[in-house]
């Protein structure tokens, strides 16, 4: 039914192509159809407003719960001892390898 995506295309390339090729249009006209649906949906989160995907979900944003989230991480914050307030990177075995 769909075929495979080729590892060295990226997700957003790939879904314009099949697209493109199931609507029969070209890849310019759907490119110029999901930019500008982004590009309204990113202004629309930016101003808190709700926004859903049809056979995907809604996307809520909640002053408040930004703020109380907010509240918490810097009580957390101002919780922890001096010197433990930097943030600490952890490489994985295989970076390390690499490094």
């Amino acid at each position: 039914m769909f075929e495979e995506k080729p590892l060295n295309l990226e997700l957003r390339e790939f879904l314009i192509k099949v697209i493109a090729k199931k609507m029969e249009l070209p890849e310019d006209t759907i490119t110029a159809v999901i930019n500008h649906q982004f590009k309204n949906l990113s202004k629309a989160m930016l101003n808190s407003q709700i926004v859903e995907l049809s056979g995907f979900g809604r996307f809520i944003f909640s002053v408040k719960k930004a703020e109380k989230a907010l509240i918490k991480t810097q009580e957390l914050i101002d919780s922890l001892p001096e010197d433990k307030r930097e943030p600490k990177i952890e490489f994985l075995n295989e970076l390390k390898r690499r490094l």
